[in-house]
C-alpha cells in the first residue's frame, strides 16, 4: 500500500522512478492521482504501466475489448451504451472505442460527464456521444456497461444523484438489441448501479469478463495493446524482473503468481501467507520459493539465481 513505499515519507515521485529503475525491469502502477503515474513515467529509465489511476484505467479496457470481441466476434459496426458515472474506466473505454472504430454513447447525470478532452481526441476516430437519458443511450446498442457509482474516495451520497434513473434494470436492457450483453468490471454494487436479474441473468458476461484480467491473453486483434500478464511470462523467460505497486487489485497479482514458475519475492507477510496457502493448494508450484525480505532479491542471493520480484508495496 502507499504508506509502505517511502513516497509516504515525503520522497519525490521522481526519486521513487529512479529508485526503481534500479531495481527492476517494468512498473505497474495502481494508484489514485494520475499526475503520480505521469511522474514516474517522466523520470523513469524503465516501462511504466498504469494500473489504475483516478483518471484511467487501461487495463480494464484490454479486458472489456477482449471480452467483446469473444462474444461479438468484432468491433466495427457495434454500439456499446455506457450508463453511470464518466468515470476512469469510461474514460480508457472510449479510448479503447477510437482505437477499435466502436460507437460509443454514454449517459451520466449532468456534471458526471467523463473527460472532455477525451472525448474529444477520441471523436477524430469513432462516433462518442454524450447524453442524460439512459433509454436513449442503449437504443440499439450491442453492450451495455456500467461501474458503481461510488468509484474510491466518493462517499455513498453520490449514489443518490444517479438512482433510479441510471441504474441498469430489466427494464432498460430491454430497449437494447435482442442480443445485447451486460458487462460490469466489478465489484458490483447490487441494488444500485445493477440489478441481480441482469448481472446474474443470460445477458450478462460479466464472468467472462472478470476472467480476462486473469487470463490476459494477447488479442492479435487489438496490435495496441500490451498485456501486462503477457510481457511477464516474457520478462520469465528471460529471466528479468518486474514489480508491481499499488494500493489494491489483489487478483490481478494473484493471476500473475499463478503462471509465474521462477522464484517469487513477497514484499510483506500478508502475502506471504497467501502465497504459502495456494502452494499448499498446488495452485503455484511447488518449485516456487517464497523469499519475504525484499533485500534478498539480487542475483544469487543465498545460493539462488535472480528471481523475477513481484514486491506488492
Amino acid at each position: 500500500s502507499s504508506n509502505q513505499m517511502q513516497h509516504s515519507r515525503g520522497e519525490s515521485a521522481e526519486d521513487t522512478a529512479k529508485t526503481l529503475s534500479c531495481y527492476v525491469d517494468a512498473i505497474v502502477a495502481r494508484v489514485y492521482e494520475h499526475d503520480f503515474i505521469e511522474e514516474l513515467a517522466k523520470h523513469s529509465t524503465i516501462p511504466v504501466i498504469n494500473g489504475l489511476s483516478n483518471s484511467y484505467h487501461p487495463c480494464q479496457t484490454l479486458a472489456d475489448l477482449m471480452t467483446i470481441k469473444e462474444h461479438k466476434k468484432k468491433f466495427k459496426d457495434l454500439k456499446i451504451a455506457w450508463i453511470g458515472d464518466g468515470n476512469n474506466v469510461c474514460n480508457s473505454l472510449i479510448f479503447g472505442c477510437s482505437k477499435t472504430q466502436t460507437e460509443i454513447v454514454i449517459a451520466t447525470p449532468k456534471g458526471f460527464e467523463p473527460n472532455s478532452d477525451v472525448v474529444k481526441k477520441a471523436s477524430k476516430y469513432t462516433s462518442v456521444d454524450l447524453t442524460t437519458d439512459p433509454e436513449f443511450a442503449v437504443r440499439d446498442a450491442d453492450v451495455v456497461m456500467t461501474d458503481t457509482f461510488v468509484s474510491i474516495h466518493d462517499s455513498d451520497a453520490k449514489s443518490k444523484k444517479f438512482l433510479p434513473t441510471f441504474q441498469v434494470n430489466e427494464s432498460l436492457m430491454n430497449k437494447a438489441k435482442d442480443n445485447v450483453i451486460f458487462m460490469h468490471c466489478l465489484p458490483a454494487k447490487r441494488g444500485y448501479e445493477v440489478t441481480n436479474s441482469v448481472i446474474d441473468g443470460p445477458q450478462s458476461v460479466v464472468w467472462d469478463e472478470a476472467e480476462k484480467k486473469g487470463i490476459n491473453i494477447v488479442d492479435a486483434t487489438c496490435p495496441l495493446v500490451t498485456e501486462i500478464h503477457e510481457e511477464v511470462r516474457k520478462l520469465s523467460a528471460e529471466n528479468r524482473r518486474i514489480i508491481i505497486i499499488g494500493d489494491h487489485g489483489h487478483d490481478e497479482v494473484n493471476g500473475i503468481m499463478e503462471q509465474v514458475q521462477d522464484p517469487i519475492v513477497v514484499a510483506n507477510p500478508e502475502e506471504a501467507k497467501r502465497l504459502r496457502k495456494m502452494k499448499k493448494a498446488g495452485v503455484v508450484s511447488q518449485s516456487t520459493q517464497m523469499i519475504e525480505n525484499v533485500q534478498d532479491r539480487t542475483s544469487g542471493s543465498a545460493g539462488m539465481p535472480r528471481p523475477i520480484s513481484y514486491a506488492v508495496f
